[in-house]
């Protein structure tokens, strides 16, 4: 099934088509921070030039060639990679068959995960437990400034790289943080389409799961510059340099 780009006067003639494999929905607490999953996505990505083309990856949307977009992302979710669920099972298949086209993808938090997972790699539940709020590591990448701050919210962490894969960011707390493979995956632990405001809301209602101590300071942490913008216009050329080096001719 393929779906349908969302009309948008912002994109120019010729967009760059960013397939979102969405794993996830926003909960229904916080639609007035974030009306859906994927306005998150497209406040953050649809700059000029760049189209997003919404794929329901649990409710079984993926794609059937690798070139239906220029590239694609794996979202979020509040899933684990390591869940046995048939839906995590059939995307993983989709993204090895991506990575064997040598199309372009990004992953983001699960996504990130997932990318790991699918291609040879392990995560767990990490021993160094939550990782939420404003978070920093550093960046091997031009592009990116060093240290960069992404808002994050997660308890798996990828522990093992696939083969060929190398880090791009790192911090203490979480080693894998940016990965690279061949030049045409990427990997990122943070989100940088989450806003300070809805990631409040979140913490706030992960309070009795996290403890309330952590979470104060995770708080805190939100008023600190974080680099979502950046990241996600590195991860937009990312995805052109890909192209470029796969498509000379396009």
């Amino acid at each position: 099934m393929v779906p349908t780009a969302w009309d948008t006067d912002r994109t120019g003639d010729n967009p760059l088509r960013l397939g979102l494999l969405r794993c996830d929905e926003i909960d229904e607490r916080f639609r007035d921070l974030a009306p859906s999953a994927l306005e998150l996505y497209r406040w953050t990505f649809e700059t000029d030039g760049v189209r997003l083309v919404d794929y329901d990856v649990l409710a079984g949307e993926l794609p059937e060639d690798p070139d239906e977009c220029d590239g694609w992302i794996i979202t979020g979710s509040r899933a684990s990679v390591y869940d046995d669920e048939p839906w995590i099972r059939t995307l993983s298949e989709a993204v090895s068959r991506l990575h064997d086209a040598r199309a372009p993808i990004i992953g983001i938090c699960f996504g990130h995960q997932l990318l790991a997972h699918a291609l040879g790699g392990q995560t767990a539940r990490s021993e160094q437990g939550w990782g939420i709020g404003a978070r920093e590591f550093e960046t091997r990448v031009e592009g990116l400034p060093s240290p960069v701050s992404l808002l994050m919210s997660h308890q798996d962490q990828v522990i093992e790289l696939p083969p060929s894969a190398r880090v791009l960011g790192s911090s203490e707390y979480c080693p894998n943080a940016i990965f690279a493979i061949d030049d045409h995956a990427v990997g990122v632990q943070g989100h940088p389409e989450f806003t300070p405001e809805y990631m409040a809301a979140l913490l706030r209602s992960r309070t009795g799961r996290i403890g309330a101590e952590p979470v104060a300071r995770a708080l805190e942490s939100l008023d600190r510059e974080t680099h979502g913008r950046e990241v996600a216009a590195w991860l937009v050329d990312f995805v052109r340099r890909a192209r470029a080096d796969v498509r000379p001719d396009d």
